[in-house]
Parts: structure tokens; C-alpha cells; sequence
């Protein structure tokens, strides 16, 4: 008699003694590292899984083992004759038997993508390696296209291995507005706009990729505008009518319709608890104790300034020498906040690794913001106003503001994302996403 027992190994007496045959996982968790061992007629006989060296054509008597457990769930078979192809359990016998399958796992990867026009699928991994697996996307198999969060269900699709793994896929845009945007520069990357509002792009508006927008815009051509055409997408909002308006030289990819708009996140702010403001300069003595600090005004020409993370007032950055925020060292965000933030005559606010910098007004960037070579390091979330670039200024980082503006100034550029309440690029700013 056949019996499994609760490590899922079989055993089995014949006319040489007790031999235990375990199922791949029976000693270590990806399978033993000898193929046989025999000690005083006890044998062990574990392959790694999907190599099949070994058959064994056994009539035998199978028994339960001593000092085993037999879970509710064993299935006996009887006598007969059984076949075990080690590293993928299969019994074979004369009253019948049940096939069991062996655990395999799954890796998921490419969790956070952007939009481009083009289905984006995760990438997945087995072990063992080469398995056949089917993914979901929101109960879907075909990968999703849009912008938006996708729960992932990944099950192995094999006759003799099984696993599940989930998690959750993130589809995100350049630019993510309520409003119409006010477009006069270059946006290397695509917008999604929320609401169904009339929407001008002249002819100093360039937009590399797509232009998301609900409902079922009318598109009304003048001039000579260069636009590859437009998409409907299977969005359920379909009802609003209003004009996109392309004009003289503008240029878009796909003007992409009928797309459902996605929520945007809020902000909380808390005040300050600092009761003590300090002036930073080249012959002040070097900050001890920050934890009552309240404003900041930075006026180093020579030393760099190195802000702790922690909760402060206002943040005034004159000097040439650069302030720094966040630790190089550090494996999770450094968090800021503010009340404002104000970068003036050229100055450079850094950061040394992962950020997250909460103001409760809102940003005023004269000089430089952020890592150019590591956008993602820092994400700036403004709970009222939201961020201005003065013409020439230089950000590099991703801005939330949902009830603010984000202005990039003439000749300014934002190398990141944005999702706010409103856009305006001026006359030879510039929005790049270097995710893309």
C-alpha cells in the first residue's frame, strides 16, 4: 500500500529492505545534491526537478513509514506496478493513481513601466527554469497598453509542476493633468489629461508621444500640423464632446480617445514643530542639534550643507555652494518636509540618494534641482500650489502636485514626471522623461 506522508515523499518495502523515494523538494528546497544514497538498506533517491535519469519499475508492497504522520489526504493505490521518474512524481499502477505536482516558484519583474503606445508585459521566471506560465492583468491575459494598475496572477502552466505568484504592475505616464495643458515648448514623453476640456496646441507645441484624453474629442486640423493619427482606446467614458485644436506646426503622435481617466493622489502636509531659525554661511559655526530648526536660509559661497531629514519650516537656498538632502548610504527614502522651498540666483539644492520631499505650499526653482543622472532619487509632493521653474532653471526629480500648477519656464527643463492639477511649458522649456 502506497501512502504519502506530510513531506509529500512515498515509501516502500521490497525484498532488499525500506526504501524512501522522495519528490525533488524532500531534502533541500531546490532539489538534493546526490542523485542516490544507501545507508543499511535505506535508500534515499532524489534528482534535480525536470531531469528524469532515473526510472524505477517496481513491484512492491507499500506501507506507511515509521513514526509518520499520514495527513487526510494520502491516497492509497495498492499493489501493482509503479513507475516514479524521479524529479516529477508520476504513479503509475494496476488499481490506478494519482499524479502529484511538484512546487515551483515564480519571479515577477518590470513591475513599473511607462506608457508607449505598445502592450507591456511583465517579465517572468521560473524555477525550475522554462515553465509554461500564464499572467493576468486585472483578471485579463492580454498585457495592458494604457496607463493605470494592474493586479498580476502568474500560475505555472505545466502537467507536472504548479506555483502562483501576484503582485501589482504600475503603467505610468510623462504627464498625468486634470486640466487642458498650456503647451508652448517640447514634452518628450506623453500626456494624459483627466477632463474633458477644449484643448489648443499651436504651433511652437511639440508632444513626441501620445495625447490621452476621455470622452470623444473632436480633433480640428489648421495650418500644418504633424500628427500620425488617432486611436480609439475601450475606456467606458465615452459621452463628452469637445475640440482639440491643432494648429500651424504642432506636433503629436496619437491623439489616443475614449480613455477612462485615472484618480490623482492627494497631499497631506503637517506643520513645523521647529521653534528656531538658523542662517548657514561660510563663518557660521556648523549645525549640531537639528531637531528644533525651523527656517533655513543657506548662504554658503564654499561649504556644502548637509539638511538631516526631518520636519522644518521654510527652505531658502542663496548660496553657491549646494545643499544636500538624503544619505548615499541610505536603502530607504530620506523624508522631508517643508513649508516652501525657494532656490534663488543660480543656486543648487542636491540630493545624495532616494528622497522624499513634502511641502505644504509649493517650490520656486531659480538654480538647480536634483540629480540630472538620477531623476528618480527624489519625488517632490506639494499639498497646495505646486512647483515654478524661472526661465533657465534646471529640475530633475518627479513632482506631485494635485492641486497646484506645475510651470516650466522659457527655457527651463524638467527631466522626470509630472501629475498636477495644471501644465504650462513656456516658449523652449522642455519636459523630458528619462525613463524613455
Amino acid at each position: 500500500m502506497a501512502e504519502y506522508n506530510e513531506t509529500g515523499c512515498l515509501g516502500l518495502e521490497t525484498d532488499s529492505g525500506l526504501n524512501q523515494a522522495c519528490l525533488a523538494e524532500c531534502e533541500t528546497e531546490n532539489g538534493c545534491h546526490s542523485a542516490v544514497k544507501v545507508v543499511s538498506g535505506l535508500a534515499t533517491i532524489c534528482v534535480q526537478p525536470r531531469h528524469c535519469h532515473l526510472q524505477l519499475m517496481i513491484r512492491a508492497t507499500f506501507q506507511r513509514l515509521a513514526g509518520r504522520s499520514i495527513p487526510a489526504w494520502r491516497r492509497t493505490i495498492g499493489y501493482g506496478m509503479v513507475l516514479l521518474c524521479l524529479g516529477f512524481p508520476v504513479l503509475a499502477a494496476a488499481e490506478g493513481g494519482v499524479p502529484v505536482k511538484a512546487a515551483a516558484s515564480i519571479s515577477l519583474a518590470g513591475l513599473t513601466q511607462r506608457y508607449s503606445g505598445a502592450p507591456r508585459p511583465v517579465e517572468v521566471t521560473t524555477n525550475p527554469g522554462g515553465l509554461k506560465v500564464r499572467v493576468e492583468y486585472n483578471g485579463v491575459e492580454t498585457p495592458p497598453v494604457l496607463p493605470g494598475r494592474y493586479r498580476i496572477v502568474a500560475s505555472v502552466d505545466d502537467a507536472h509542476f504548479s506555483g502562483v505568484a501576484t503582485d501589482v504592475m504600475t503603467v505610468g505616464v510623462t504627464a498625468l493633468v486634470r486640466h487642458a495643458i498650456d503647451n508652448e515648448g517640447a514634452i518628450d514623453g506623453s500626456v494624459q489629461v483627466t477632463s474633458a476640456e477644449n484643448l489648443l496646441l499651436d504651433g511652437r507645441s511639440s508632444i513626441s508621444g501620445d495625447l490621452l484624453l476621455p470622452g470623444d474629442p473632436s480633433l480640428d486640423v489648421a495650418g500644418f500640423p504633424m500628427i500620425v493619427g488617432t486611436v480609439d482606446a475601450n475606456g467606458i467614458e465615452k459621452a463628452p464632446v469637445y475640440s482639440v485644436f491643432l494648429r500651424d506646426n504642432a506636433v503629436i503622435r496619437y491623439l489616443v480617445r475614449h480613455v477612462d481617466p485615472l484618480p490623482i493622489p492627494t497631499v497631506a502636509a503637517a506643520p513645523s514643530a521647529g521653534t528656531r531659525d538658523i542662517s548657514i554661511s561660510d563663518r557660521s559655526a556648523a549645525v549640531v542639534d537639528w531637531h528644533d530648526i525651523r527656517d533655513i536660509i543657506a548662504l554658503s559661497d564654499s561649504r556644502t550643507v548637509t539638511i538631516p531629514p526631518g520636519s522644518y519650516g521654510r527652505l531658502t537656498v542663496v548660496g553657491d555652494a549646494p545643499v544636500v538632502l538624503g544619505d548615499a548610504s541610505g536603502n530607504s527614502p530620506a523624508v522631508y518636509q517643508f513649508d516652501e522651498v525657494t532656490v534663488r540666483g543660480g543656486a543648487r539644492l542636491r540630493v545624495a540618494g532616494p528622497v522624499v520631499l513634502v511641502v505644504a505650499s509649493g517650490l520656486d526653482v531659480d538654480g538647480e534641482f536634483g540629480d540630472a543622472q538620477h531623476a528618480h532619487w527624489i519625488t517632490v509632493a506639494t499639498a497646495d500650489r505646486g512647483l515654478l521653474l524661472r526661465p533657465g532653471a534646471q529640475f530633475a526629480g518627479v513632482v506631485l502636485a494635485p492641486k497646484g500648477q506645475v510651470t516650466i519656464g522659457v527655457g527651463s527643463r524638467l527631466n522626470g514626471q509630472i501629475v498636477a492639477d495644471r501644465l504650462v511649458v513656456d516658449a523652449g522649456g522642455v519636459l523630458a522623461d528619462p525613463a524613455l
